[in-house]
Parts: C-alpha cells; sequence; structure tokens
C-alpha cells in the first residue's frame, strides 16, 4: 500500500513527458489503451482527449493538465499504455471471469439494448463510467450473481 507521501509526490518531468508523447502515437493507431473502459470508444487525440483518459482511468471528475498528476498516478497511466496490467485490473478481470463475461464491452452494449432496462449506475450512463464506477458495478454484479 503506498504512503500518503508516495501518492502526493508530483510526477516528473520523465513521466509527463512519456505520457504527452506516446498517447497520441497510440491513439492515433486506435489502440485500445486509448480507449473508454466500458464502451471502447477512443477518445481522441488533443490535449483534451488525452485528459479526459487519464481522468476516466484514474476516477476523477476531472483533470486540468498532466501536471496536476502524482507520481503513483501517472505511472499507472505509463503501465496502461504500455499494456502492464496492474493489480486493480488483475482483480476486475478476475471478477469479470467469475462472472462468466468474456467481453464487458459488448456485455455493456447488451445491457444498453436491453428494452426492459434503463442501466444506470450513480445517475450516470453506463458509457460514462470510469475505472472505479466500473469496480464498484463489477462487484454489486458478483453480489447478485451469487444471492
Amino acid at each position: 500500500m503506498p504512503t500518503t507521501a508516495e501518492t502526493k509526490r508530483p510526477a516528473t518531468h520523465a513521466q509527463l513527458k512519456y505520457l504527452v508523447i506516446n498517447y497520441p502515437k497510440l491513439a492515433a493507431d486506435h489502440d485500445p489503451r486509448t480507449a473508454h473502459l466500458v464502451s471502447a470508444e477512443p477518445f481522441g487525440l488533443d490535449r483534451e482527449a488525452r485528459l479526459a483518459w487519464a481522468a476516466h482511468l484514474l476516477g476523477l471528475k476531472g483533470l486540468a493538465s498532466f501536471s496536476d498528476l502524482s507520481a503513483l498516478q501517472a505511472q499507472y497511466l505509463i503501465d496502461r499504455l504500455a499494456g502492464k496490467e496492474t493489480k486493480l485490473d488483475v482483480e476486475l478481470r478476475r471478477q469479470w471471469e467469475r462472472l462468466g463475461v468474456a467481453d464487458p464491452a459488448r456485455y455493456f452494449e447488451e445491457l444498453k439494448r436491453s428494452p426492459r432496462m434503463r442501466w444506470k449506475y450513480g445517475r450516470q450512463r453506463l458509457e460514462q463510467l470510469n475505472r472505479w464506477q466500473i469496480w464498484k458495478l463489477v462487484n454489486l454484479l458478483k453480489t447478485r450473481r451469487t444471492a
């Protein structure tokens, strides 16, 4: 578990440079690492898209600049761009597997199309959820399945 000092330490210049250079390269190739976790829609190439992508992955309401990131947050984003799974990502994948869901994006699409269900979570449509909300939703679904 990271200490408070680790979570407050600002991102380094090298981390910020990596994010600013590598996100657009992957986004230009429509790499899924630069897409929304639920809808799989790309965020785009411009600065606002980069910041929306980062905020989405970190579970933030918004992000004004990459300079506002802590070193820990920046490293998480770098790991995502590099294709490395974090502990949270591994656990989220395990939860999906326990639910029997092979393709979460398609699963959410089917839920949205269901005429009897008006799916929202925390007053947000499914495609608007960030990774923390997805985590909470998966745990809720797991609980309902075992109940």
